[in-house]
């Protein structure tokens, strides 16, 4: 591919990803694809010469986007997101085509002083303490890693070096669970945040900064505006845990006091899998222990507007009153 064909292949990738966010609030969330589809339409071998950039747009039309769960849909109520953003995306490429290895200042001097730069502003933007600024009093400061997973490990290696052979008295016995809380937050000395989820930035953009304590991440109102669409129908629904951090998790509300918490189970189970095989919205559900089975909306993508959580809302609305009908006709049959 020379620089004439780079130039038409990426403008024409461009209009693709354009046109494809336009259409993902059409789109079903989650792919009807079966297990081992797309081993049926590739080649058993990779193939010998090139293709026409067409062809393989063609392809990725007709062969992978049919595959694809829609992480960007505005109906994408599962996880919490991996947003993304024109403007992250157009980053992305600048990344890709400079490709360090940046694992050292020499390496790429550039590239490693703007990372502790705009973590400092990551830092400030969040109004943590001066403490976590590279210039700060305690020569804190900001590294960006992959997951938040990647990040707890490499804090976790941080303090077995620091505490448990310089400080060793500090674990003399098993302790107590209780004292686990305050104990943990008075020795803390890191802070994490996944700009992948809350700052539209690309996955994967995981930040940690080092210091004494944590602060929180505020909640978003859309979790707040789904609870709430909940709470107005007690008949239907029990919110057992949220908002928080735009999470609801809630199940079906028991039709008497004395109903038997596996016909509880059975309903949200069904409102469950009726609203997902319906394509236009996906959540997932979780087994709580004295709860049962119950669902968990998740309402912090970035495309999610308060008019696609009122109508999230409303198909749980129609679901469970459809159930509940469903119900009454088997019981008086």
């Amino acid at each position: 591919m020379d620089d004439n064909a780079f130039r038409e292949a990426a403008t024409a990738s461009i209009e693709e990803i354009i046109q494809y966010y336009a259409s993902l609030g059409s789109r079903p969330v989650v792919s009807t694809v079966q297990p081992g589809y797309l081993r049926k339409l590739l080649p058993e071998t990779a193939p010998e010469t090139g293709e026409p950039w067409a062809a393989i747009q063609a392809d990725v039309e007709a062969k992978i986007v049919p595959g694809l769960t829609h992480w960007q849909s505005p109906n994408f109520f599962a996880f919490f997101p991996c947003p993304s953003s024109y403007p992250s995306i157009l980053g992305e490429l600048y990344s890709a085509t400079f490709a360090a290895a940046a694992f050292n200042w020499v390496c790429s001097p550039a590239i490693t002083e703007l990372e502790t730069v705009v973590l400092d502003w990551v830092a400030r933007l969040m109004a943590l303490p001066d403490a976590y600024l590279s210039t700060g009093p305690t020569h804190g400061g900001g590294v960006i890693h992959g997951t938040a997973s990647e990040a707890v490990l490499t804090m976790m290696a941080a303090a077995a070096d620091k505490y448990l052979r310089a400080r060793a008295a500090l674990c003399p016995a098993p302790a107590d669970p209780a004292d686990y809380g305050t104990g943990v937050l008075r020795r803390c000395h890191s802070f994490n945040v996944n700009l992948h989820k809350w700052l539209l930035t690309n996955f994967d953009c995981s930040c940690v900064f080092v210091r004494d304590r944590a602060w929180l991440l505020a909640a978003l109102g859309n979790g707040e505006q789904f609870a709430a669409a909940l709470a107005a129908r007690p008949d239907l629904f029990e919110i057992v845990t949220g908002p928080r951090f735009a999470l609801t998790v809630f199940r079906c509300a028991p039709q008497a006091a004395d109903e038997d918490p596996a016909t509880t189970t059975a309903r949200t189970r069904r409102v469950y899998e009726a609203v997902n095989s319906g394509g236009k919205i996906w959540a997932t559900g979780t087994e709580l222990e004295g709860k049962g089975f119950t669902i968990r909306v998740m309402t912090a993508n970035y495309a999610t507007q308060a008019e696609h959580v009122a109508a999230a809302a409303d198909i749980y609305v129609a679901a469970t009153e459809r159930v509940l009908q469903e119900e009454k006709a088997t019981a008086t049959a």
